[in-house]
């Protein structure tokens, strides 16, 4: 929660939203697994699922998944 805050106040200011992965219909993966662990750009969507806990969603997130937005 704390990198994802971080984010928003050094970027956009957009919020903070809570999503129920349980109720996205995508194929999930783990950064970790699928991407180099290399140094540089190449590295960064590697880096990013251990380190922020990125999670990138293939489309689109049903509105049903949407918890609301975090404070």
């Amino acid at each position: 929660m704390d990198v994802a805050k971080g984010f928003n106040q050094s970027e956009s200011q957009l919020g903070v939203v809570e999503i129920d992965l349980s109720k996205v219909p995508a194929n999930q993966l783990k950064g970790y697994e699928n991407f180099p662990r290399v140094s540089g750009q190449e590295g960064l969507p590697y880096h990013y699922s251990v380190w922020q806990q990125e999670t990138s969603i293939y489309q689109q997130i049903p509105p049903e998944a949407i918890n609301g937005f975090v404070k």
